[in-house]
């Protein structure tokens, strides 16, 4: 089943059920089936769908999915993600506690790992590796193509912004969009339990590497102030 069918279902019962936001976005209800997206690789679908999911949410052609667990639990979802075909496969490795809010509610919810799948655009600051992104033109084109069919393709000029991502990370296909996994170190998951499959890449969130700069940066004013 496409988002987009999805959609139209949510839109319907969204007064009992669901949060609806202004735009096409919405809360993935916990303990749903979340059907599937036009530029989802094969798998995506079943490997969210699990009971430990305590939140996700999509805006437009990015999803985000947050989970719970200790190592064990994370290894073996880790072992099925790497079997996705046609994305690139990363993981990306964070200090702290993983925490994320509702759209509705005033808590924070505490997880472990999440999984983040994107149709052409990402967060450029998450990911400062990846080719940028224009927002504009091509969100554009893509909200209007919705708003007049629900099934509206790809453009040419999304395309090439998702050829330039799977381009950069070494990726031979452009058929599916780019699925990525964050985990969070300061919950269940110690990283000397973490077995990551030999095939995805697994990088520093820059968490540290910022903290260090900050601090050296600090140290430099106060050398040049005495």
């Amino acid at each position: 089943m496409k988002k987009t069918i999805v959609a139209i279902a949510v839109v319907l019962i969204s007064v009992t059920c669901c949060i609806w936001v202004f735009g096409l976005a919405m809360e993935y209800p916990v303990g749903t089936p979340v059907g599937r997206a036009s530029y989802w690789p094969e798998g995506l679908g079943e490997l969210v769908d699990r009971e430990n999911r305590v939140h996700g949410f999509f805006v437009n052609a990015s999803d985000y999915f947050y989970f719970t667990g200790d190592a064990n639990a994370f290894n073996e979802f880790l072992e099925q993600y790497a079997l996705l075909k046609g994305t690139p496969l990363r993981l990306v490795l964070h200090p702290g506690r993983g925490l994320v809010s509702p759209w509705d509610e005033d808590k924070e919810i505490p997880f472990e790992w999440q999984v983040s799948a994107f149709g052409w655009e990402w967060p450029q600051e998450k990911y400062p590796d990846l080719p940028p992104v224009d927002e504009g033109e091509c969100t554009d084109k893509f909200d209007a193509g919705w708003a007049e069919n629900l099934d509206a393709e790809l453009d040419e000029d999304q395309r090439a912004i998702r050829r330039k991502v799977h381009q950069t990370t070494q990726s031979v296909t452009t058929d599916v969009g780019v699925v990525m996994m964050d985990l969070y170190l300061g919950g269940q998951v110690a990283l000397d339990k973490v077995k990551v499959p030999l095939n995805v890449e697994v990088k520093s969130g820059g968490d540290i590497d910022k903290f260090i700069a900050a601090h050296e940066a600090r140290q430099q004013a106060q050398n040049l102030a005495d």
